[in-house]
């Protein structure tokens, strides 16, 4: 009798851990998937607005743009400071306790909210120092306030928690609205 049940045992432990592992491995099969459509939409959507918007902009409107996306770059890469990769890695060891997330959470917020402000202060600076820059003052404010906005997404906070649906939603939801947009508006 007890060998049976050893046995019984034994087989549902071996059960327990085939589920799992084909549970881990089909959940990593799917968030693997899921972050190649993101950034694969990432290069796919400037496929077709970068000929349009030189066609449009022309060669000095082209020109000044990249040069305030360049900036934009910038910022965020201020902003960001590898919160995106340490935050991330951070919530997914501390993911079963809400209590600590929340405290990352904050932590990373807060941060990003300072390195936030000192950027905006240095790009008004910027824009009164530079004639240049205040020509074109609205395109080089706003894309750093969206560079700014961008910053704040959650999307490192899903990814740590490995909702990676709602971070390949967002993201091309983000690109196919922003890339409608810019046929929309970007006329001369």
């Amino acid at each position: 009798m007890y060998s049976l049940i050893s046995m019984f045992e034994f087989m549902f432990q071996w059960i327990s851990i085939q589920g799992l592992i084909a549970m881990i491995s089909s959940n990593l099969k799917r968030n693997t998937m899921l972050l190649y459509i993101s950034y694969i939409s990432r290069y796919l959507f400037p496929i077709f607005l970068i000929p349009y918007l030189t066609r449009v902009l022309g060669f000095e409107g082209w020109g000044n743009l990249i040069f305030y996306i360049a900036y934009a770059a910038y910022v965020e890469a201020i902003i960001e400071y590898g919160f995106d990769i340490t935050g991330t890695r951070d919530i997914s060891v501390h993911r079963d306790s809400r209590k600590k997330r929340e405290e990352i959470l904050s932590a990373v917020m807060t941060s990003k909210v300072l390195l936030s402000a000192l950027c905006l202060i240095v790009t008004l600076l910027l824009t009164l120092v530079f004639e240049s820059l205040r020509q074109d003052i609205e395109i080089f404010v706003g894309l750093t306030i969206v560079s700014i906005v961008t910053n704040f997404s959650m999307l490192w906070y899903f990814k740590g928690i490995e909702e990676m649906k709602m971070v390949s939603y967002l993201t091309i939801t983000s690109y196919f609205v922003s890339s409608i947009l810019v046929f929309l508006f970007v006329i001369t």
